[in-house]
């Protein structure tokens, strides 16, 4: 962060028509969240001289990458690990605990040598199940005394932090799920700790009754190397200045249908069938229009040149008659079918073959940037939507980018 935006609210969004990916602490204080279109928090960034970047994966990704090397290194490369988002990790160490190693004085000094390393500040929570490390993640972050770090070694200090925790600080606890335990009366995590799992299994569904299990120190989640490929992927955006032509929709169309395949292709899978859909705001002064259309493969794809055809070919079912009239709000595509690529079994007539250009595609947009490479179908093609007004700075690229290196120059 710039030395002048210390301690000022700093946001990071998705772009001037999305929303906010990252905050600040200084925007928690002020009551700025996360996950907000950018246009309803823009005043009150400026108003306390905050700033508004726009978010820049290149350089995210890159210190990611030194982060969890740096970590690794530091923790030691035969602890089972697993990476479970740009900035979070989860180590299993009970082998460290079983030899005896002191973990508090152990996991500070890894703190420092990551910092030292990358200049990035990290924080640390540990328990007995993977519930129990995210809710010290939280206690080092949130609660007094723990200065970014926290070791549930006992169940009474597991209770004395559940009982600070409101059940929507509990990890996979969604909005929903808390506003029904809350009309329960499960107001902490605590609370929630000593509900029933079977009933709140019968109740909700099994994730309830693993978070419970969990809290109470049994293990219900664990990971490896090789995380389960996802079951469906999609990929939906909503938009502030409305798309108001054919051109427009079929551009959004095309990029979320290549970022699905994208996705698809990293996830290890080819896509069975694909769903694509477009619909008005229900707070628009318009006639509704809503709109899905899915379609079903003879044979599973990760071709994105496939998929874009099939936008093409059904475009028509999904543009309004008079989309000036009926402006677009929400477009999304998603893949509602996939199969492992790897287990598929072939059959005489199956044409679909791994294509090299998809693989090239991917290697050079992961290496020089998302977006270098790109097909034609999703750039605007006529009509340009109307430029937003919400100016973002920008992130340098100089880890990244050769080009942008800084030079310094002796006069």
């Amino acid at each position: 962060m710039l030395p002048n935006l210390r301690n000022r609210p700093v946001l990071v969004v998705s772009g001037p028509d999305g929303i906010s990916i990252a905050n600040s602490k200084a925007c928690s204080e002020l009551g700025i969240p996360k996950f907000t279109p950018v246009w309803e928090v823009r005043d009150k960034v400026e108003l306390y001289r905050g700033a508004i970047f726009r978010s820049n994966f290149n350089t995210l990704g890159h210190l990611s990458d030194r982060m969890m090397s740096s970590i690794k290194n530091a923790m030691g490369d035969d602890l089972p690990s697993w990476v479970y988002s740009v900035d979070e990790i989860f180590f299993d160490i009970s082998k460290l605990d079983n030899m005896g190693v002191p973990l508090h004085t152990h996991l500070s000094n890894v703190r420092k040598r990551v910092y030292q390393e990358c200049r990035i500040g990290t924080g640390t929570g540990a328990g007995r199940t993977l519930t129990l490390s995210k809710c010290a993640s939280f206690a080092a972050k949130k609660l007094p005394g723990y200065n970014g770090q926290c070791i549930l070694y006992t169940e009474k200090e597991e209770n004395s932090v559940l009982k600070s925790m409101l059940v929507k600080d509990v990890w996979n606890c969604g909005s929903k799920m808390s506003e029904y335990l809350k009309f329960k009366g499960v107001t902490t995590a605590y609370d929630l700790k000593n509900q029933d799992p079977s009933v709140l299994k019968k109740e909700w569904n099994i994730n309830a009754s693993n978070i419970i299990n969990e809290l109470r120190g049994i293990p219900a989640l664990s990971f490896d190397d090789h995380p389960t490929p996802k079951e469906s992927i999609f990929s939906t955006a909503s938009y502030r200045y409305r798309l108001k032509s054919r051109d427009s929709i079929a551009t959004q169309l095309s990029k979320h249908a290549a970022e699905v395949c994208r996705k698809s292709r990293a996830n290890g899978t080819d896509i069975l069938a694909i769903a694509l859909f477009v619909s008005t705001s229900r707070f628009d002064k318009c006639a509704p229009f809503h709109q899905r259309v899915e379609v079903s493969f003879d044979y599973p794809t990760d071709d994105t040149r496939y998929i874009l055809k099939c936008v093409d070919e059904y475009l028509n079912h999904l543009v309004p008659a008079k989309p000036d009239m009926q402006p677009i709000y929400k477009v999304g595509v998603g893949a509602v079918k996939l199969v492992n690529s790897e287990m598929r079994q072939l059959d005489l007539f199956d044409q679909s073959k791994k294509s090299p250009l998809m693989r090239t595609i991917d290697g050079l947009n992961t290496r020089f940037g998302k977006g270098t490479i790109s097909f034609a179908a999703e750039n605007e093609r006529s009509i340009k939507q109307e430029q937003p007004k919400i100016p973002l700075l920008e992130l340098s690229n100089y880890l990244t980018r050769f080009e942008e290196i800084v030079t310094v120059k002796c006069v």
